[in-house]
């Protein structure tokens, strides 16, 4: 099997970020904003309910600041949404891509790709997201997600590695953030990729007001 540059390249990245995080890297602490805990738990049609992580989970992801809830709207459809806050990834508590995290608790990937989702209060229109749809035994999920580290929007780990060894060494800063929503597949992918795109145009103007560009 013939592997591209691109992925020796990717690798590359992989492997020197994951050296200068544990051995050089000394970037500063950056808090949130303001505490998750402070995210409103009614947008639009959709209400939240906290659900939180058990510490052995936190402990194992190494995050600071995680907040997991379910939203439901009023035909009682649900979407996850977990956001886990790093204040410096530079101790070697790094983020945990969800295609990695998902494979080892039994679920099986079905399609891979990017979502453009657009957002009416951004000055540019759209963002890209990870689209992942996964099964575990008669489940569906669809899973979005993205990279919201010092002010970028990734969809990409490696470019997400990259620039975390820019912005430590150019900035000081290695903080950032996983932004992650899942839903059931009821009753069919494009209805609940809708639905998700609907809540993430509500959702994605108050991350400002958390999240440190």
């Amino acid at each position: 099997m013939k592997f591209s540059r691109q992925f020796w390249l990717s690798i590359l990245i992989l492997i020197i970020s994951i050296y200068y995080i544990k051995h050089i890297s000394h970037g500063e602490t950056v808090p949130l904003r303001k505490s998750l805990k402070e995210f409103p738990l009614k947008l639009g049609a959709w209400t939240g309910t906290e659900k939180g992580l058990k510490q052995k989970i936190i402990d194992i992801l190494g995050v600071e600041d995680p907040m997991m809830r379910v939203y439901t709207n009023n035909d009682r459809f649900p979407i996850w949404l977990y956001i886990g806050y790093y204040e410096s990834q530079s101790r070697g508590d790094i983020i945990h891509s969800p295609k990695h995290c998902y494979p080892g608790s039994g679920w099986q990937t079905l399609e891979t790709g990017i979502e453009e989702i657009k957002i009416s209060h951004l000055n540019k229109e759209k963002i890209r997201v990870n689209r992942f749809l996964i099964q575990k035994g008669l489940e569906k999920q669809l899973v979005l997600y993205w990279y919201h580290e010092r002010g970028r929007i990734n969809t990409s780990e490696y470019w997400a590695k990259f620039y975390l060894i820019f912005d430590a060494v150019t900035r000081n800063r290695t903080d950032g953030s996983l932004v992650r929503i899942s839903a059931p597949v009821i009753d069919s992918v494009e209805q609940t990729l809708k639905r998700e795109k609907e809540f993430i145009g509500l959702m994605f103007p108050y991350l400002k007001e958390f999240l440190p560009d």
